[in-house]
Protein backbone atom coordinates (compact mmCIF):
# COMPACT_ATOMS: atom_id res chain seq x y z
CA UNK A 1 0.00 0.00 0.00
CA UNK A 2 3.33 2.27 0.95
CA UNK A 3 4.36 1.34 -2.54
CA UNK A 4 1.39 2.35 -4.20
CA UNK A 5 1.24 5.63 -2.38
CA UNK A 6 5.02 6.42 -3.44
CA UNK A 7 4.25 6.20 -6.56
CA UNK A 8 0.81 7.74 -6.78
CA UNK A 9 3.02 10.76 -5.15
CA UNK A 10 5.55 10.75 -7.72
CA UNK A 11 3.63 10.68 -10.50
CA UNK A 12 1.60 13.20 -9.42
CA UNK A 13 4.58 15.16 -8.54
CA UNK A 14 5.76 15.19 -12.04
CA UNK A 15 2.73 16.30 -13.44
CA UNK A 16 2.57 19.23 -11.19
CA UNK A 17 6.04 19.80 -12.47
CA UNK A 18 5.19 19.17 -16.03
CA UNK A 19 2.13 21.10 -15.86
CA UNK A 20 4.05 24.09 -13.77
CA UNK A 21 6.54 24.30 -16.40
CA UNK A 22 4.13 24.00 -19.53
CA UNK A 23 2.32 27.19 -17.61
CA UNK A 24 5.60 28.71 -17.19
CA UNK A 25 6.27 28.23 -20.76
CA UNK A 26 2.91 30.28 -22.05
CA UNK A 27 4.04 33.48 -19.20
CA UNK A 28 7.32 33.22 -20.71
CA UNK A 29 6.49 33.62 -24.30
CA UNK A 30 3.86 35.87 -22.71
CA UNK A 31 6.55 38.30 -21.34
CA UNK A 32 9.16 37.61 -24.08
CA UNK A 33 6.55 39.49 -26.73
CA UNK A 34 5.81 42.29 -23.97
CA UNK A 35 9.52 42.47 -23.60
CA UNK A 36 10.36 42.68 -27.09
CA UNK A 37 8.19 44.83 -27.87
CA UNK A 38 9.53 47.25 -24.83
CA UNK A 39 12.89 46.54 -26.77
CA UNK A 40 11.95 47.53 -30.00
CA UNK A 41 10.29 51.16 -28.72
CA UNK A 42 13.25 51.58 -26.77
CA UNK A 43 15.41 50.69 -30.20
CA UNK A 44 13.10 53.64 -31.97
CA UNK A 45 13.44 55.73 -28.35
CA UNK A 46 17.32 55.46 -29.50
CA UNK A 47 17.47 56.07 -32.71
CA UNK A 48 15.18 59.20 -32.21
CA UNK A 49 17.49 60.67 -29.58
CA UNK A 50 20.44 59.67 -32.17
CA UNK A 51 18.69 61.80 -34.76
CA UNK A 52 17.61 64.89 -32.12
CA UNK A 53 21.22 65.00 -30.96
CA UNK A 54 22.40 65.61 -34.87
CA UNK A 55 19.57 67.96 -35.12
CA UNK A 56 20.60 69.78 -32.17
CA UNK A 57 24.19 69.87 -33.30
CA UNK A 58 23.40 71.08 -37.26
CA UNK A 59 21.20 73.40 -35.17
CA UNK A 60 23.92 74.79 -33.14
CA UNK A 61 26.49 75.19 -36.01
CA UNK A 62 23.80 77.48 -38.10
CA UNK A 63 22.91 79.53 -34.58
CA UNK A 64 26.77 80.11 -34.70
CA UNK A 65 26.72 80.55 -38.53
CA UNK A 66 24.02 83.24 -37.97
CA UNK A 67 25.86 84.93 -35.03
CA UNK A 68 29.01 85.30 -37.39
CA UNK A 69 26.78 86.24 -39.98
CA UNK A 70 25.27 89.33 -37.43
CA UNK A 71 29.04 89.86 -36.37
CA UNK A 72 29.93 90.74 -40.49
CA UNK A 73 26.80 92.71 -40.38
CA UNK A 74 27.39 95.15 -38.64
CA UNK A 75 31.20 95.78 -39.23
CA UNK A 76 29.98 96.27 -42.75
CA UNK A 77 27.12 98.70 -41.53
CA UNK A 78 29.93 100.39 -39.81
CA UNK A 79 32.26 100.47 -42.30
CA UNK A 80 29.33 102.31 -44.38
CA UNK A 81 28.66 104.20 -41.94
CA UNK A 82 31.86 105.95 -41.92
CA UNK A 83 32.34 106.07 -45.75
CA UNK A 84 28.73 108.03 -46.14
CA UNK A 85 30.50 110.37 -43.45
CA UNK A 86 33.37 110.41 -45.48
CA UNK A 87 31.87 111.04 -49.17
CA UNK A 88 29.41 113.86 -47.50
CA UNK A 89 32.74 115.50 -46.54
CA UNK A 90 34.21 115.06 -49.72
CA UNK A 91 31.36 116.57 -51.31
CA UNK A 92 31.43 119.54 -49.35
CA UNK A 93 34.51 120.03 -50.01
CA UNK A 94 34.68 119.15 -53.98
CA UNK A 95 31.40 122.20 -53.30
CA UNK A 96 33.70 124.59 -52.11
CA UNK A 97 36.42 123.70 -54.58
CA UNK A 98 34.38 124.17 -57.34
CA UNK A 99 33.99 127.82 -55.72
CA UNK A 100 37.03 128.36 -55.39
CA UNK A 101 37.51 127.14 -59.53
CA UNK A 102 35.06 129.92 -60.68
CA UNK A 103 36.49 132.19 -58.47
CA UNK A 104 39.86 131.79 -60.00
CA UNK A 105 38.31 131.56 -63.28
CA UNK A 106 36.60 134.65 -63.05
CA UNK A 107 39.82 136.29 -61.72
CA UNK A 108 41.94 134.84 -65.10
CA UNK A 109 39.41 136.42 -67.37
CA UNK A 110 39.40 139.74 -65.55
CA UNK A 111 42.89 139.62 -65.42
CA UNK A 112 42.86 138.81 -69.52
CA UNK A 113 40.19 141.22 -69.82
CA UNK A 114 42.59 144.09 -68.14
CA UNK A 115 45.22 143.00 -70.42
CA UNK A 116 43.85 142.45 -73.51
CA UNK A 117 42.21 145.76 -73.08
CA UNK A 118 45.40 147.73 -72.38
CA UNK A 119 47.57 146.07 -75.51
CA UNK A 120 44.15 147.00 -77.31
CA UNK A 121 44.39 150.46 -75.89
CA UNK A 122 48.20 150.67 -76.89
CA UNK A 123 47.47 149.22 -80.55
CA UNK A 124 44.91 151.83 -81.29
CA UNK A 125 46.32 155.19 -79.71
CA UNK A 126 50.25 153.77 -80.78
CA UNK A 127 53.24 154.56 -79.14
CA UNK A 128 52.57 158.42 -78.87
CA UNK A 129 51.20 158.20 -75.64
CA UNK A 130 53.71 156.23 -74.20
CA UNK A 131 56.40 158.18 -76.17
CA UNK A 132 54.87 161.59 -74.77
CA UNK A 133 55.54 159.76 -71.34
CA UNK A 134 58.88 159.39 -72.11
CA UNK A 135 59.61 162.63 -73.46
CA UNK A 136 57.71 164.26 -70.89
CA UNK A 137 60.40 163.56 -68.38
CA UNK A 138 62.78 166.04 -66.72
CA UNK A 139 66.20 164.20 -66.81
CA UNK A 140 67.88 161.16 -67.49
CA UNK A 141 66.55 159.75 -64.37
CA UNK A 142 63.29 160.61 -64.75
CA UNK A 143 63.63 158.97 -68.11
CA UNK A 144 64.94 156.21 -67.29
CA UNK A 145 62.44 155.54 -64.12
CA UNK A 146 59.13 156.21 -66.42
CA UNK A 147 60.78 153.63 -68.85
CA UNK A 148 61.12 151.21 -66.50
CA UNK A 149 57.20 151.63 -65.28
CA UNK A 150 55.90 151.23 -68.92
CA UNK A 151 57.81 147.92 -69.06
CA UNK A 152 56.58 146.68 -65.43
CA UNK A 153 52.94 147.69 -66.30
CA UNK A 154 53.69 145.28 -69.16
CA UNK A 155 55.03 142.63 -66.80
CA UNK A 156 52.65 143.07 -64.31
CA UNK A 157 50.04 142.38 -66.74
CA UNK A 158 51.79 139.12 -67.78
CA UNK A 159 52.60 138.05 -64.38
CA UNK A 160 49.25 138.64 -63.07
CA UNK A 161 47.32 136.49 -65.57
CA UNK A 162 49.86 133.84 -65.31
CA UNK A 163 49.59 133.67 -61.94
CA UNK A 164 45.48 133.30 -62.10
CA UNK A 165 45.80 131.21 -64.64
CA UNK A 166 48.19 128.94 -62.22
CA UNK A 167 45.56 129.16 -59.59
CA UNK A 168 43.06 128.13 -61.78
CA UNK A 169 45.08 125.20 -62.79
CA UNK A 170 45.63 124.48 -59.48
CA UNK A 171 41.94 124.48 -58.02
CA UNK A 172 41.28 121.97 -61.08
CA UNK A 173 43.55 119.93 -59.89
CA UNK A 174 42.26 119.76 -56.70
CA UNK A 175 38.53 119.67 -57.83
CA UNK A 176 39.89 116.67 -59.95
CA UNK A 177 41.12 115.08 -57.04
CA UNK A 178 38.24 115.25 -54.90
CA UNK A 179 36.07 113.80 -57.73
CA UNK A 180 38.40 111.24 -58.06
CA UNK A 181 38.28 110.26 -54.43
CA UNK A 182 34.77 110.67 -54.16
CA UNK A 183 34.36 108.51 -57.21
CA UNK A 184 36.75 105.97 -55.33
CA UNK A 185 34.95 106.24 -51.89
CA UNK A 186 31.92 105.72 -53.85
CA UNK A 187 32.63 102.59 -55.21
CA UNK A 188 33.62 101.26 -51.88
CA UNK A 189 30.36 101.97 -50.80
CA UNK A 190 28.66 100.39 -53.58
CA UNK A 191 31.26 97.32 -52.66
CA UNK A 192 29.84 97.33 -49.14
CA UNK A 193 26.41 97.38 -50.12
CA UNK A 194 26.75 94.52 -52.25
CA UNK A 195 28.33 92.79 -49.35
CA UNK A 196 25.53 93.98 -47.06
CA UNK A 197 22.68 92.56 -49.47
CA UNK A 198 24.77 89.25 -49.72
CA UNK A 199 25.44 88.68 -45.88
CA UNK A 200 21.53 89.48 -45.12
CA UNK A 201 19.90 87.22 -47.80
CA UNK A 202 22.37 84.72 -46.04
CA UNK A 203 22.07 85.61 -42.92
CA UNK A 204 17.86 85.19 -43.98
CA UNK A 205 18.33 82.05 -45.90
CA UNK A 206 19.95 80.46 -42.35
CA UNK A 207 17.29 81.76 -40.50
CA UNK A 208 14.77 79.91 -42.55
CA UNK A 209 17.11 76.67 -42.18
CA UNK A 210 17.13 77.27 -38.88
CA UNK A 211 13.29 77.53 -38.36
CA UNK A 212 13.05 74.22 -40.34
CA UNK A 213 15.78 72.68 -38.17
CA UNK A 214 13.46 73.70 -34.55
CA UNK A 215 10.57 72.76 -36.70
CA UNK A 216 12.68 69.08 -36.75
CA UNK A 217 13.74 69.17 -33.48
CA UNK A 218 10.12 69.96 -31.98
CA UNK A 219 8.61 67.02 -33.93
CA UNK A 220 11.16 64.55 -32.64
CA UNK A 221 11.30 66.19 -29.01
CA UNK A 222 7.05 65.44 -29.13
CA UNK A 223 7.88 61.64 -30.72
CA UNK A 224 10.69 61.09 -28.40
CA UNK A 225 7.58 62.03 -25.77
CA UNK A 226 5.33 59.52 -27.58
CA UNK A 227 8.06 56.73 -27.24
CA UNK A 228 8.47 57.40 -23.79
CA UNK A 229 5.00 56.96 -23.10
CA UNK A 230 5.11 54.47 -25.16
CA UNK A 231 7.73 52.67 -23.55
CA UNK A 232 6.25 53.65 -20.21
CA UNK A 233 2.49 51.68 -20.89
CA UNK A 234 4.58 48.99 -22.47
CA UNK A 235 6.62 48.33 -19.11
CA UNK A 236 3.26 48.63 -16.75
CA UNK A 237 1.34 45.66 -18.93
CA UNK A 238 5.06 43.56 -18.69
CA UNK A 239 4.68 44.50 -14.71
CA UNK A 240 1.29 43.25 -14.95
CA UNK A 241 2.30 39.86 -17.22
CA UNK A 242 4.89 39.41 -14.58
CA UNK A 243 2.67 39.92 -11.59
CA UNK A 244 -0.48 38.14 -13.00
CA UNK A 245 2.18 35.56 -14.04
CA UNK A 246 3.63 35.29 -10.37
CA UNK A 247 0.26 35.05 -9.02
CA UNK A 248 -1.14 32.40 -11.41
CA UNK A 249 1.99 30.35 -10.76
CA UNK A 250 1.24 31.45 -6.47
CA UNK A 251 -2.03 30.12 -7.42
CA UNK A 252 -0.78 26.93 -9.37
CA UNK A 253 1.26 25.75 -6.50
CA UNK A 254 -1.45 26.98 -3.71
CA UNK A 255 -3.76 24.62 -6.08
CA UNK A 256 -1.51 21.61 -7.05
CA UNK A 257 0.96 22.21 -3.90
CA UNK A 258 1.67 18.80 -3.43
CA UNK A 259 3.62 17.80 -0.20
CA UNK A 260 6.82 16.46 -0.03
CA UNK A 261 6.90 13.25 1.07
CA UNK A 262 8.88 12.17 4.44
CA UNK A 263 11.70 10.59 2.51
CA UNK A 264 12.04 13.15 -0.01
CA UNK A 265 11.54 16.15 2.88
CA UNK A 266 13.56 14.93 5.70
CA UNK A 267 17.16 16.75 6.05
CA UNK A 268 16.51 19.51 4.33
CA UNK A 269 17.74 22.67 6.20
CA UNK A 270 18.22 26.48 5.19
CA UNK A 271 21.47 27.17 3.49
CA UNK A 272 22.42 30.35 4.56
CA UNK A 273 22.20 29.62 8.68
CA UNK A 274 22.97 33.40 9.78
CA UNK A 275 20.52 34.89 6.74
CA UNK A 276 17.03 34.72 6.22
CA UNK A 277 16.74 37.75 3.72
CA UNK A 278 15.35 37.03 0.21
CA UNK A 279 16.52 39.70 -2.01
CA UNK A 280 14.77 38.34 -4.75
CA UNK A 281 11.94 35.19 -5.35
CA UNK A 282 11.93 32.60 -7.49
CA UNK A 283 10.12 33.64 -11.15
CA UNK A 284 10.22 35.93 -13.85
CA UNK A 285 11.87 39.27 -12.67
CA UNK A 286 12.96 42.42 -14.58
CA UNK A 287 16.94 41.37 -15.06
CA UNK A 288 19.35 43.59 -12.37
CA UNK A 289 22.12 43.83 -13.93
CA UNK A 290 23.53 43.09 -17.67
CA UNK A 291 23.68 39.55 -18.76
CA UNK A 292 21.30 38.45 -15.81
CA UNK A 293 18.14 36.08 -16.82
CA UNK A 294 15.00 37.28 -16.27
CA UNK A 295 13.24 33.54 -15.70
CA UNK A 296 15.37 33.33 -11.70
CA UNK A 297 15.42 29.79 -11.52
CA UNK A 298 15.93 30.23 -7.50
CA UNK A 299 16.35 32.40 -4.73
CA UNK A 300 18.50 34.86 -3.65
CA UNK A 301 19.62 35.26 0.21
CA UNK A 302 21.62 38.49 0.76
CA UNK A 303 24.44 38.21 3.18
CA UNK A 304 27.89 39.88 3.87
CA UNK A 305 30.85 38.62 1.95
CA UNK A 306 32.50 35.49 4.29
CA UNK A 307 29.26 34.25 5.70
CA UNK A 308 29.08 30.08 5.50
CA UNK A 309 27.13 28.42 2.96
CA UNK A 310 25.92 25.31 4.06
CA UNK A 311 24.53 22.08 2.20
CA UNK A 312 20.65 22.03 2.65
CA UNK A 313 20.88 18.40 2.54
CA UNK A 314 23.31 15.02 2.58
CA UNK A 315 24.40 14.46 -0.60
CA UNK A 316 27.24 13.98 -3.37
CA UNK A 317 29.31 17.32 -4.54
CA UNK A 318 29.27 17.02 -8.44
CA UNK A 319 30.53 20.08 -9.18
CA UNK A 320 32.91 23.15 -7.40
CA UNK A 321 34.28 24.90 -10.17
CA UNK A 322 34.24 29.00 -11.43
CA UNK A 323 31.83 29.83 -13.94
CA UNK A 324 31.62 33.79 -15.38
CA UNK A 325 28.23 34.42 -14.94
CA UNK A 326 27.90 31.51 -11.78
CA UNK A 327 30.79 32.78 -10.12
CA UNK A 328 32.69 30.42 -7.44
CA UNK A 329 29.85 27.87 -7.18
CA UNK A 330 29.01 24.41 -5.75
CA UNK A 331 26.31 21.45 -7.51
CA UNK A 332 25.12 18.70 -4.76
CA UNK A 333 23.50 15.39 -5.39
CA UNK A 334 21.29 14.53 -3.44
CA UNK A 335 19.62 11.70 -4.66
CA UNK A 336 16.25 10.78 -5.60
CA UNK A 337 16.46 13.18 -8.71
CA UNK A 338 16.98 16.27 -6.67
CA UNK A 339 19.99 18.45 -6.77
CA UNK A 340 21.05 21.73 -5.27
CA UNK A 341 23.05 25.16 -6.60
CA UNK A 342 25.02 27.58 -4.68
CA UNK A 343 26.02 30.31 -6.88
CA UNK A 344 28.57 33.94 -6.56
CA UNK A 345 30.81 32.34 -3.67
CA UNK A 346 33.62 34.14 -2.62
CA UNK A 347 35.47 30.65 -1.66
CA UNK A 348 34.64 26.92 -2.29
CA UNK A 349 35.52 24.88 0.47
CA UNK A 350 34.35 21.35 -1.32
CA UNK A 351 35.97 19.50 -4.02
CA UNK A 352 33.87 17.00 -6.80
CA UNK A 353 33.13 13.42 -5.30
CA UNK A 354 33.29 14.67 -1.33
CA UNK A 355 30.66 13.55 0.52
CA UNK A 356 29.11 16.52 1.94
CA UNK A 357 25.91 16.37 4.97
CA UNK A 358 22.84 18.80 5.90
CA UNK A 359 24.32 21.52 7.47
CA UNK A 360 27.86 21.41 6.63
CA UNK A 361 30.11 24.72 5.34
CA UNK A 362 30.96 24.17 2.14
CA UNK A 363 31.49 27.65 0.71
CA UNK A 364 32.06 31.35 1.74
CA UNK A 365 29.44 33.91 0.72
CA UNK A 366 30.46 36.67 -1.78
CA UNK A 367 29.57 38.59 -4.86
CA UNK A 368 31.57 36.80 -7.75
CA UNK A 369 29.92 36.48 -11.71
CA UNK A 370 26.89 38.29 -12.23
CA UNK A 371 26.32 39.72 -9.44
CA UNK A 372 24.99 43.31 -7.77
CA UNK A 373 26.26 42.65 -4.36
CA UNK A 374 27.18 39.89 -1.92
CA UNK A 375 24.41 37.29 -1.94
CA UNK A 376 23.80 33.40 -2.93
CA UNK A 377 21.98 32.38 -5.28
CA UNK A 378 20.52 29.10 -4.17
CA UNK A 379 18.49 26.81 -6.60
CA UNK A 380 17.06 23.05 -6.79
CA UNK A 381 16.04 21.37 -9.78
CA UNK A 382 13.34 17.63 -9.53
CA UNK A 383 14.62 15.49 -12.53
CA UNK A 384 16.75 18.17 -14.33
CA UNK A 385 13.23 21.07 -14.04
CA UNK A 386 13.71 23.92 -11.63
CA UNK A 387 11.20 24.31 -9.06
CA UNK A 388 11.07 27.05 -6.26
CA UNK A 389 13.32 25.74 -3.39
CA UNK A 390 10.87 27.07 -0.89
CA UNK A 391 9.47 24.16 -1.05
CA UNK A 392 11.83 22.31 0.50
CA UNK A 393 13.52 24.39 2.65
CA UNK A 394 10.86 26.48 3.73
Amino acid sequence: MKRIAKKFFVMLLVFATVFSASRWNTYASEISDAKNKKAALEKKKKEIEESLAKLEQKKTSIVEYISELDKQLASIESSIEDLNYRITTTKTNLEKTKVELQKAEAEEVKQYETMKNRIQHMYVSGNDEFIQILLSSESLSDFLNRSEYVKQISNYDKNMFNEFKKIKEEVAAKKADIEDKLAELQAMNEELLYKKRTVVKLSRDKQAELAKYNAAIAASSDELISYNEAIKEQQSELDRLIEEQQRKIAASEGTYNYEISSNAATGFVWPTPTSYRITCGFGYRNAPTSGASSNHKGIDIGLPTGSPIVATKSGTVVMSSYNSARGYYVVINHGSGIMSYYYHNSQLLVSVGEKVSAGQQIAKAGSTGISTGPHLHFAITFNGIYVNPRKYVG
